[in-house]
């Protein structure tokens, strides 16, 4: 008992390390697309369709699209107010 007590942590600690993949929150229209996108994609593991592989892609691509914009708007916000240039790449 006493190697559970000294070994297996009490509380858990992910937050301390978790790092957030958005640090403001994403609009309402990219979260429905987001959960569109992962429905679509437990369709096609299900079905095997190839339909179901385009929407997914499609989608996909939309919303890379729409975050990239939006990094991309940050970073010139930020190049601005510094008077930096842009050197983010981009893939």
């Amino acid at each position: 008992m006493d190697g559970v007590v000294q070994y297996v942590p009490k509380i858990s600690q992910f937050y301390d390390w978790h790092n957030p993949f958005w640090k403001c929150l994403l609009s309402a229209v990219i979260t429905t697309k987001i959960k569109n996108k992962h429905m679509i994609w437990k369709q096609y593991l299900v079905a095997q369709n190839v339909e179901f592989f385009h929407k997914y892609k499609r989608l996909h691509n939309q919303i890379r699209k729409i975050t990239k914009m939006r990094l991309l708007g940050q970073q010139k916000l930020i190049q601005g107010s510094f008077g930096l240039r842009l050197t983010i790449k981009l893939h």
